[in-house]
């Protein structure tokens, strides 16, 4: 699956979808997706993705959320940081 997913640069990221998946991806794919997903606006999502990243990855979205204005989606991962 990490190999799809990194062939495929360009798709939109359903975190949602993602959550799913994430037992079977690779924490280094799962962190590139959601932090592409949170850059994109989609960040809506993100506590359901949250307790399979790691915490360096997690501090990253944290300061990608907070510049991108979405402190209202801070609170989804501040459990896990």
């Amino acid at each position: 699956l990490d190999d799809l997913v990194s062939r495929s640069p360009d798709m939109k990221v359903n975190l949602a979808a993602l959550s799913r998946l994430a037992p079977f991806l690779s924490k280094e794919t799962l962190g590139k997706l959601a932090l592409q997903a949170v850059e994109s606006g989609s960040a809506r999502d993100i506590g359901r993705l949250a307790p399979f990243l790691p915490k360096e990855v997690l501090h990253q979205l944290a300061d990608r959320i907070l510049k991108e204005g979405g402190a209202s989606w801070l609170h989804k991962i501040g459990p896990f940081l």
